[in-house]
């Protein structure tokens, strides 16, 4: 077997290939596996939201803003990224997601320092408590150009590991990644 070559890149720039090369295996768990109970909590959402076909339809601001977001980040082309992650935001803030001591940011730089070189994680959208990343949310962008979103999405979460492991630990952490 060919021995898989391991490079500094961006986490946009990741694909299924950097994820076998530092052997990072993904594992589908459902919901009850993941969470260790069967019994979720129930999503809690403005009614008003569920029962109104059209934005143009809705009986209050917060119904009007979810849906007409929902339709510029599902209808318009070609598909604008920022409408999709500011439909993110609303929905996650919609669904309780931004408590107080929570926000929700989007485009944030992180930085990915694989074997010693600096490259760059660019989230979408994040919740940030007081002191940590808490959630990442990456879109998928194979519409605009060919990619991995799994990987994409792996590369950042290991950059916002780092970078929230710096912040509350040390100034500078290096990923375990060893030629």
């Amino acid at each position: 077997m060919a021995e898989l070559v391991r490079t500094a890149k961006s986490g946009s720039d990741w694909t299924a290939n950097e994820l076998a090369a530092y052997n990072i295996t993904v594992v589908y768990q459902d919901a009850t596996a993941f969470f260790e109970t069967p019994d979720l909590p129930h999503p809690t959402i403005n009614p008003n939201v569920l029962n109104t076909l059209s934005y143009r339809d809705a009986p209050d601001d917060d119904t009007y803003r979810l849906l007409r977001n929902l339709d510029l980040a599902t209808t318009q082309v070609p598909v604008e990224e920022s409408a999709v992650d500011g439909f993110a935001v609303l929905l996650l803030c919609a669904l309780g997601y931004e408590p107080r001591g929570r926000t929700l940011r989007t485009k944030k730089d992180l930085l990915l320092l694989v074997y010693g070189e600096t490259g760059h994680a660019k989230t979408d959208v994040f919740l940030i408590d007081e002191d940590e990343i808490v959630l990442l949310i990456q879109e998928d962008k194979r519409h605009l150009a060919p990619g991995d979103p799994e990987a994409q999405l792996i590369a950042k979460a290991i950059a916002a590991f780092s970078t929230n492991h710096r912040t509350v630990y040390t100034p500078w952490v290096y990923l375990p990644f060893h030629r």
